[in-house]
């Protein structure tokens, strides 16, 4: 059995995640794997919500789509 298959055996919440993450990234390899402290947990749930934050205000910048005519939103698509 190669290490590959016991880890999956080992691992398969990760096996899983892995191949969800393949179903987009196909060439996506596993370079490694480790525990993190609660803290560093905390602070890296903490920038992905700022970032998602930031995100999602930039987003909202303008007219929504939905109340755009497709005329209006190709002209705005060209100006990109």
């Amino acid at each position: 059995m190669s290490a590959k298959n016991s880890n999956r055996e080992k691992y398969p919440s990760v096996a899983q995640m892995i191949d969800k993450v393949r179903e987009s990234f196909p060439d996506a390899k596993v370079t490694a794997i480790r525990h993190l402290e609660p803290r560093e947990w905390a602070e890296r749930m903490h920038q992905l919500r700022t970032a998602r934050k930031e995100t999602d205000a930039k987003i909202r910048v303008g007219a929504p789509l939905a109340s755009l005519s497709p005329k209006t939103m190709a002209e705005r698509a060209d100006q990109l």
